[in-house]
């Protein structure tokens, strides 16, 4: 749950910050917003795949360390058009909805996994709010340190691009993809449900 909410804070770091920076027309912001929220139905529908052949763990890791570079690329932005650029790819970051219910619902007896799925998406949902009330502070730090307005929202990008790369390498090493353990093993160990040939034949 909590590696959701993050997902979801960094995916709208600082974005009120770089619209106010860049001097951006409400057109131009409005497009923005629709560009993140078509990269994210765009990696929704594939990582839906993904994730069922090599495992939420290792999708999770590759969402959040991948697209914690666009994240980091979106302390150079200086046009409308780079900012769409850059948040068409931060919405990819999205695709970790996916992930997670699919997660959630291989950790997770029967009797409890639908409200173990409502909470994972409540929990995410939370991220918005981390975000309005985090990344101000650590804006508002950079300008109290005696940057100014564009270094400290430039700056304070590269906190939570930082912290998603941490977390999905801590995803990696310190999670499994369900409670028997992880996919990686499972196949050798259980290949007539893991195995590449049993999943074909599961969805044809």
């Amino acid at each position: 749950r909590w590696k959701f909410a993050l997902d979801d804070t960094l995916c709208e770091a600082c974005v009120p910050s770089m619209c106010g920076g860049l001097g951006l027309t409400r057109t131009q912001i409005i497009i923005s917003n629709v560009v993140a929220v078509s990269g994210t139905v765009v990696l929704r529908i594939l990582f839906g795949s993904i994730a069922d052949v090599i495992g939420p763990r290792t999708s999770f890791t590759i969402i959040l360390c991948v697209f914690s570079i666009p994240l980091f690329f979106a302390a150079t932005v200086n046009n409308a058009i780079e900012l769409s650029v850059v948040r068409f790819f931060l919405g990819f970051i999205g695709a970790a909805f996916v992930v997670s219910q699919i997660w959630a619902s291989q950790m997770f007896a029967p009797n409890v996994v639908g409200l173990a799925n409502a909470t994972v998406g409540g929990w995410g949902n939370l991220g918005g709010g981390m975000s309005n009330l985090l990344m101000p502070l650590i804006f508002a730090g950079f300008v109290s340190a005696g940057y100014s307005t564009e270094q400290a929202w430039r700056s304070s990008m590269l906190i939570p691009s930082g912290a998603l790369m941490l977390t999905g390498i801590a995803v990696f090493f310190f999670s499994d993809d369900e409670p028997r353990g992880n996919f990686a093993v499972l196949r050798k160990t259980h290949p007539e449900e893991y195995g590449i040939k049993a999943f074909t034949l599961g969805n044809a």
